[in-house]
């Protein structure tokens, strides 16, 4: 399969994901575990680790908690990622997912990110205007930990697209608002979130957007792509995603697929759509990738993945914070 990075893909919040499955949630009383795991994620995770098993060269910038960074850092190298990453006070934020086997229903606890310290954001920036002339592709990808500044994404953007560099981002709100002016190349994002970003004051739930909605939907994704370079995939869970190319909208089928574990899918079908775009397919078949991508990840428990995979051995964290002393 041929290559069409090297990638960089910029997470400003990552994660620690512990995932747990249950057999059937008892409110009011105990619910036995039947097993848990723990995993780096986070969308710049995710995103790294499946432009990596596609056979991508990638690096993971993102900035991690001191505490927590050797674990991190052992963990993705162990995967084939290179985590290129700037430290600041505390931990790496913990996400939650819990698997109640019975229902099977997917719930996330989402922690809030841990704030980066006072000169974080200059070193990311520094850090990331380094590394562009290496790379033929910038993703970036989900929400910004508190501290950094609204300005980051759009200049990332402006930087990337001004160096010649290819951009993907699935970002939401004003960080999509306000790069895309600078016509990323391809922009991933859920029905939620594009709601959330273009219609104020108005909700979508995953699953349940009506005719009217979708026609609104489809109307604003005609006007964003009209008059731009921008291709834009809007996921849309179980459902066809929609697909904007130069003020043309269609509709994409997803896969049916046996789900395990969803967290990740949409980390997984922005790698695959990437992948595709880089490798110069067009952009219906890199879609159909991205889609292939999230249906392998949600059929196996580890997050962000295309495969089952062994979870992160929590017991290497103390002899790594010991090595690091």
């Amino acid at each position: 399969m041929s290559r069409g990075g090297p990638f960089l893909v910029v997470g400003l919040n990552p994660v620690i994901q512990r995932t747990t499955a249950v057999d059937g949630i008892l409110w009011n009383d105990s619910s036995p575990v039947l097993w848990s795991r723990t995993d780096i994620a986070g969308q710049g995770g995710n995103t790294a680790r499946i432009l990596h098993q596609l056979g991508e060269e990638v690096m993971n910038l993102c900035q991690l908690g001191s505490e927590d960074a050797p674990f991190f850092i052992h963990t993705m190298e162990q995967e084939g990622v290179t985590v290129d990453w700037v430290p600041t006070s505390g931990t790496v934020r913990n996400c939650h997912t819990i698997i109640d086997t019975q229902s099977g229903e997917i719930t996330e606890l989402v922690e809030e990110g841990v704030t980066v310290d006072d000169g974080v954001e200059d070193q990311i920036r520094q850090r990331f205007s380094a590394t562009l002339s290496r790379v033929q592709w910038v993703v970036i990808t989900g929400s910004r930990a508190p501290g950094f500044s609204h300005e980051i994404v759009p200049w990332m953007v402006e930087s990337a697209k001004k160096a010649g560099v290819s951009v993907g981002l699935d970002v939401r709100g004003s960080d999509l608002t306000r790069s895309l002016p600078w016509e990323p190349d391809i922009v991933k994002i859920n029905v939620p979130e594009f709601v959330q970003t273009f219609f104020a004051g108005r909700l979508a739930l995953e699953q349940e957007v009506d005719t009217e909605e979708t026609a609104r939907i489809t109307e604003k994704l005609i006007t964003l792509t009209k008059q731009s370079a921008t291709i834009i995939a809007l996921s849309h869970g179980k459902h066809d995603s929609l697909l904007a190319v130069a003020g043309a909208v269609e509709a994409v089928p997803v896969h049916s697929v046996t789900v395990k574990n969803t967290i990740g899918c949409g980390d997984s079908a922005m790698a695959g759509f990437a992948a595709g775009r880089a490798r110069g397919d067009d952009p219906r078949a890199a879609l159909l990738l991205g889609h292939t991508c999230a249906a392998q990840n949600a059929g196996v428990y580890k997050p962000g993945s295309l495969h089952e995979g062994p979870p992160a051995d929590e017991s290497m964290l103390d002899e790594l914070n010991r090595a690091e002393e």
